[in-house]
C-alpha cells in the first residue's frame, strides 16, 4: 500500500474513522490560512474541535512502526518537533491573533458590489486592534500554556511520549568582538540577557505586528483618499451625488493627480 494511504488510515483510525481533514493552504486565498491553523487549534480560545492532539499522534505513530519508509518516518520525526516547538505555537497563535480581525475584512473586500468607503472603515478599525496586538505578547502566550495545559490532559496522548515544550529553549549569547578602548554597546547581547522570552518578543513578535502595519499603511491607509474618490464613480451612488453638498471636493485634486 502507498504511503500516502497508510497514512490517511492512519489518520481515520486516530479519529475513529471520523471524517475531519486538515486545510490546505493556499497561496492566493486568505482565508486558507485562518481556516488552517483554525482547523488545527480550533478557535484562539476555545480548543474543543481542536485536532492538535490527533496531529502530534499520528506523527509521533508514524516514525515508531513497520508500516512506513524511512524518509516518510523522518519528515514525521522532523514535523513533529517543530508541532511540540513553543515557538512554533506562540507564531501559530500570533497569527491567529491577527487572522481574527482580518478574515473579516478579507470576506468583505470579496464581496460584491461592496461600499468602497464602509472597507475602509472595516480597515481602519481591523488595523487599530492589530496595532493593541503588539503590546499583547504576554496574552498571546497565555493562552499558548492554556491549550498546552488542554492537550497535556487528554487521553489520547497517554500512551506516548510526546513532549510538548512549556517555554522557550535558552538561546546562546552572541559575544561580539569590540576593539581595545571601544564601549559600544552590542543591543541585540542586551536583549538577550533578559531571556529567551524578551528576544522572540522583541525580534519576532514585535517585528511581524510593525509589518503587519506598515503593510497596512503602504497598500491602504496612505492612499485612502485617491481610494474613496471612487466612490463618485459607482453608478449606485449617483442619485445621492446629486446633492452637491454631499460631494467631497478635496478628492477630485487627488484623481486629477
Amino acid at each position: 500500500m502507498i504511503d500516502s494511504y497508510k497514512r490517511d488510515a492512519l489518520w481515520k483510525t486516530q479519529l475513529g474513522n471520523k471524517i475531519r481533514l486538515l486545510m490546505k493552504i493556499c497561496n492566493t486565498r486568505w482565508w486558507s490560512k485562518a481556516k488552517a491553523l483554525q482547523t488545527i487549534f480550533g478557535s484562539i480560545n476555545y480548543h474543543e474541535n481542536e485536532l492538535y492532539s490527533i496531529l502530534l499522534v499520528v506523527l509521533y505513530t508514524i516514525p515508531v512502526s513497520d508500516d512506513f519508509d524511512g524518509r516518510t518516518s523522518s519528515d514525521a520525526r522532523s514535523l513533529l518537533d517543530t508541532w511540540t516547538s513553543y515557538e512554533t505555537l506562540v507564531l501559530a497563535f500570533t497569527f491567529m491573533a491577527v487572522f481574527q480581525h482580518f478574515t473579516p475584512v478579507s470576506n468583505y473586500l470579496q464581496t460584491q458590489g461592496l461600499d468602497i468607503s464602509q472597507a475602509f472603515n472595516i480597515i481602519r478599525n481591523a488595523k487599530k486592534k492589530v496595532e493593541q496586538l503588539y503590546d499583547s505578547f504576554a496574552g498571546i502566550v497565555s493562552k499558548v500554556n492554556k491549550i498546552i495545559h488542554t492537550i497535556n490532559g487528554k487521553d489520547v496522548l497517554e500512551e506516548t511520549d510526546i513532549y510538548i515544550e512549556t517555554e522557550f529553549p535558552p538561546t546562546r549569547q552572541r559575544k561580539v568582538k569590540k576593539m581595545p578602548g571601544e564601549e559600544c554597546i552590542d543591543k541585540s547581547s542586551t536583549i538577550s540577557q533578559q531571556g529567551p522570552s524578551k528576544k522572540i518578543e522583541i525580534d519576532t513578535y514585535k517585528m511581524i505586528i510593525n509589518q503587519i502595519t506598515q503593510s497596512l499603511n503602504y497598500r491602504y491607509t496612505d492612499y485612502e483618499n485617491t481610494y474613496r474618490s471612487f466612490y463618485y464613480f459607482d453608478l449606485h451612488n449617483f442619485t445621492e451625488l446629486r446633492n452637491a453638498e454631499n460631494i467631497n471636493s478635496e478628492s477630485f485634486p487627488t484623481i486629477q493627480s
